[in-house]
């Protein structure tokens, strides 16, 4: 298969990573590589090495492989193992581990899939069980190696591997299954309920959340005649540990990220849909399905609008009215409260103070609840300050989850959410200012000023 070199990728500016017992690192500069980069490995033991250092995002893109090309010293260990190692901004770390092999030219060879299903099962998480996806490329902190003996081996070697050559190739991936997992649930979906259609791409777009990139969409035939069009989107999922109540600890990545399109029939009957991908400008084919709406034993009152009658109250679709008795739950904590009322025993519970709340707001007889999408809560982009954040045109995925596992809780206990996309401090520059912290600020990268 003919290879291009999309980048040649350089060999100074390595250091060497000791960790302590208590889990600090120390770095060492590694000399100039001259003209291979020199590796001291010594066993039993570890070595780690590492360059912040490897090309730019758009060279990773363009890529499909990372070759790596060693000099092996001899009588290397045959317990002797080769971790390549990548940590992205989100310090999610996965690593390629491999026994190491010796040519007849004393060289090993390394070509790693970077791009599409075959990365996805290459790489392994560590701590996660995140494969590699379509936007690790883009946020990538360091790439690296370690040298190490298979579990429990314990041979004593010393010498020093040679790292001859690294760099980005570009390979035109085999013919294969564009489209691979396409599933729906429910397979009867109520009226006024959610049927969900997942599936992942062997294609990955260069940019997901960017329709340029990655234009996922629908057209649903309703029963009557007519045809509705909907927008699918990126999703990654994650474990939830609702003991844990800090929410940049409580979720762990996990699984492949996939696309999903989400709709709601409003109609009793038989529905067909044609979902439609186009990937960086290449049109991927999908056949047509068809699903069964159903009415539910509790009729669907449909939504709540605006009365266009009485601008003043809502209604139901079916003409009902609409009363609401709400309160404002916009984040589960604040840390003015510790300044304002620093007798008050309120805790911050994180996401399962909704879990808490929602029942018993249920129980009382409370409909409605207002959510902020505020930075330190729910908002999708902002400055990189925790983990998933990542600027303008990058979307939270930790946030993305926590909204729609309050959106499902609200479903659950019957209420209705004012979702408000951003808060007063976010663009305000007097009460509860965050513009200099505002992704969009020109200050932080954006474009207003």
């Amino acid at each position: 298969m003919a290879e291009n070199v999309v980048q040649e990728l350089p060999l100074s500016g390595w250091q060497q990573r000791s960790w302590s017992t208590a889990g600090v690192p120390t770095l060492v500069a590694l000399p100039a590589a001259s003209p291979g980069l020199n590796m001291p490995v010594s066993f039993p033991g570890r070595q780690e090495f590492l360059t912040t250092a490897f090309g730019t995002a758009s060279d990773w893109a363009r890529a499909t492989h990372l070759e790596l090309r060693l000099a092996i010293p001899e009588r290397m260990p045959q317990s002797a193992r080769l971790a390549v190692f990548a940590r992205d901004r989100d310090f999610l770390w996965r690593q390629v581990r491999l026994p190491v092999t010796r040519d007849a030219a004393g060289q090993m060879r390394l070509l790693l899939p970077i791009a599409g299903r075959v990365a996805e099962d290459t790489w392994s998480g560590v701590g996660h069980s995140r494969p590699w996806n379509a936007l690790t490329c883009a946020l990538l902190l360091e790439i690296g190696c370690a040298w190490e003996l298979e579990t429990g081996a314990s041979e004593s070697f010393t010498g020093t591997a040679e790292l001859l050559a690294l760099r980005l190739l570009q390979e035109e991936p085999p013919p294969q299954q564009q489209v691979y997992d396409l599933s729906f649930a429910p397979r009867r979906p109520f009226v006024g309920g959610r049927i969900e259609f997942s599936f992942r791409l062997s294609t990955w777009p260069q940019q997901p959340f960017s329709w340029d990139s990655a234009q996922i969409s629908a057209a649903i035939t309703l029963p009557n005649g007519q045809t509705e069009n909907i927008a699918g989107f990126y999703y990654e999922d994650f474990l939830y540990d609702a003991s844990e109540w800090d929410k940049t600890r409580c979720l762990t990545p996990a699984g492949k990220p996939c696309y999903k399109l989400r709709y709601c029939p409003r109609l009793e009957g038989e529905h067909s849909i044609q979902i439609s991908a186009t990937v960086d400008g290449r049109e991927i084919p999908f056949a047509p399905m068809t699903f069964t709406a159903r009415e539910d034993v509790r009729p669907w009152p449909g939504f709540v609008r605006c009365d266009p009658q009485h601008k003043a109250f809502l209604k139901f679709d079916n003409g009902a009215p609409f009363w609401g008795l709400g309160v404002n739950v916009r984040s589960p904590f604040d840390n003015r409260y510790q300044q304002v009322a620093p007798y008050s025993n309120w805790q911050d519970m994180g996401l399962s103070a909704y879990e808490h709340l929602f029942r018993k707001y249920r129980q009382q007889g409370i409909n409605v609840v207002e959510v902020w999408m505020s930075s330190w809560w729910l908002a999708l982009e902002w400055i990189n300050d925790a983990p998933g954040f990542h600027g303008v045109g990058h979307y939270n995925q930790y946030r993305a989850w926590m909204l729609d596992y309050i959106l499902k809780l609200a479903e659950e206990n019957d209420i209705y959410l004012i979702l408000a996309l951003n808060n007063h401090g976010k663009f305000g520059m007097v009460y509860d200012t965050e513009w200099d912290r505002n992704p969009y600020n020109v200050k932080c990268g954006g474009f207003l000023e």
